[in-house]
């Protein structure tokens, strides 16, 4: 048994079903991963050397794609798998940090056009980019991109042109410094990939052509893979003095005057975890798109290539979404055992939704545990917008397929609007003892200026106070914070079943839980349809009013 193998059966000691499923993996699972070790490709010059050369690269420069890419439908096989090396060998170009910067740029522009030149090799990386065997060798990769199908090769040049384009840019001297630099440069890196694995798709006649118009969804899929990637590698990415966290996001946190490796000492840890949650919010934001892009896909070893990655990213923000130890040390990263049961559960679409459904509400769990710990991290409503929307987007997807989702706890269907509302409610239970924001003491000094009303530190946050001017509540609605019931349209003020849903919810009793979700789950009659609008217009209302 190899060292890598006990060391994952070490990892998953407490965890029994990673451990079958390690030994089912290993064991019982059949590998396709063709051409392992140099000693198995056939001699130089022989029919199958540069083919086979091509596989033996793919195995050894992918640290997570060479098998799920081997296992795809031959007819997509070998596209999908010079389009990975031909962008391999483009990153690695990027990557290193010892070529000359004019070097690098024309490099970058030109790296589409070697595909068309037989014979193109590169040996001019540095001795430490352990990728560099590719570049040197890269002639067996334009020999098979030149063997592709012609729908094939252009989907494949067209976004390598793109791609070293937009890599050049960032290259010459452009920062990720705001949100929109941030999905930028994901799209250049990663959103390029979607779009170019959607285009093979198509080409090759096993996806619907509709697919490619889903340039969106197709783009999301991967930045949302790339932003978790740049989470994961702070500290890496920041020993080789480079980072794509947004500056704008980790200056809200540092100390002032400093840069963002200040969130990797020990004396920052708050302010660190407060920018991670940020991100890691960012990100979650994207998963509802995941799933429709997910959902659209009909070859099942398209949709398992697809949806393998994307659990794995899911999975590992929840590994480290609030984990300090994403700043103290490299190489965090989910178990192999856990890794090998999401293999197992991404065979289908309703298998993939159970499992992101789970996620959904643990990381919303994980969010309401660390609420009042962090006087740094505003970051809790983000998530837990976010969670419910995964909810939210299964929960629909279900009700259109006819499909009836168990509760934990047996709850209805309303889950989602649930973790929003009792997420509010958790916060304002703890937010007494949490300090203004510069915004919120801003828009108290306004009103005090004003003589709008009469503020203090809990009315302000919508905590029951005799100082609060507020609208004439009924007896019934005692228990729902004013900042809520201020938000709510005047159709749900009149709608008593609304309200008792409500109450019910801010009042800690469970009873009315499946009136709220009847409401949003059955518009089935006019007044039921008006129900529904009323309470997604008030979620509507209530996130522009707490979401500053």
């Amino acid at each position: 048994m190899s060292s890598s193998v006990k060391a994952a059966l070490l990892a998953s000691a407490t965890h029994p079903s990673e451990i079958l499923a390690l030994i089912r993996y290993k064991f019982v699972t059949a590998d396709k991963t063709m051409y392992k070790t140099l000693a198995e490709v056939p001699p130089k010059g022989s029919p199958d050397y540069t083919r086979a050369m091509c596989y033996y690269f793919l195995n050894y420069t992918s640290r997570s794609f060479a098998r799920v890419i081997q296992e795809l439908d031959p007819e997509l096989r070998h596209p999908v798998c010079i389009f990975y090396l031909v962008l391999r060998g483009l990153d690695t170009v990027e990557d290193d940090m010892t070529l000359k910067l004019d070097r690098k740029v024309d490099l970058l522009k030109s790296f589409y056009k070697v595909l068309t030149k037989k014979g193109w090799t590169f040996s001019e990386n540095g001795e430490q980019e352990k990728d560099r065997v590719l570049l040197e060798d890269f002639d067996v990769v334009i020999d098979e991109f030149l063997g592709l199908k012609e729908s094939y090769q252009k989907v494949i040049a067209d976004i390598c042109r793109r791609m070293g384009e937009g890599m050049a840019d960032f290259v010459a001297g452009k920062k990720v410094v705001t949100i929109e630099d941030y999905n930028l440069y994901t799209h250049y890196v990663a959103g390029l990939v979607g779009l170019g694995l959607t285009g093979l798709f198509v080409a090759s006649g096993l996806e619907n052509p509709a697919l490619a118009q889903h340039e969106k969804l197709a783009n999301e899929m991967g930045l949302f893979l790339q932003k978790v990637n740049i989470l994961k590698d702070y500290l890496q990415d920041l020993k080789e003095g480079r980072l794509f966290w947004p500056e704008t996001v980790w200056k809200k946190y540092v100390p002032e005057g400093q840069g963002v490796e200040a969130l990797a000492k020990p004396e920052n840890l708050d302010r660190a975890l407060a920018t991670l949650n940020h991100l890691c919010g960012d990100a979650l934001d994207l998963v509802p798109s995941c799933l429709e892009y997910m959902s659209m896909l009909r070859e099942p070893s398209v949709f398992q290539f697809c949806a393998i990655p994307q659990m794995m990213a899911l999975a590992s923000i929840d590994h480290f979404f609030n984990n300090p130890a994403l700043f103290q040390k490299s190489g965090n990263k989910i178990r192999r055992g856990l890794a090998v049961q999401l293999i197992e559960k991404s065979t289908d679409m309703e298998s993939v939704k159970d499992t992101y459904y789970q996620y959904a509400l643990k990381l919303n769990k994980k969010n309401g545990e660390r609420v009042g710990t962090n006087d740094f991290d505003d970051s809790f409503m983000r998530v837990s917008l976010a969670c419910g929307r995964i909810v939210r987007w299964i929960q629909v997807h279900d009700k259109e397929r006819g499909l009836v989702r168990k509760q934990p706890g047996g709850n209805s269907a309303m889950l989602a609007f649930l973790i929003v509302i009792l997420a509010i409610l958790l916060a304002f239970s703890y937010l007494p003892t949490i300090p203004l924001t510069p915004r919120e003491k801003t828009i108290v000094r306004q009103n005090k200026k004003d003589g709008k009303v009469q503020w203090n530190h809990n009315s302000f946050r919508g905590i029951n106070s005799p100082n609060l001017t507020q609208p004439k509540v009924p007896e019934l609605l005692v228990h729902i914070p004013p900042v809520l019931y201020q938000t709510l349209p005047q159709e749900c003020v009149e709608d008593q079943s609304v309200l008792n849903a409500l109450t019910a919810v801010c009042d800690g009793s469970h009873g009315y839980i499946t009136v709220l979700g009847q409401l949003m789950a059955e518009p089935a009659s006019r007044s039921a349809s008006g129900r529904y609008l009323c309470v997604e217009e008030s979620r509507a209302r209530l996130r522009n009013v707490l979401e500053w």
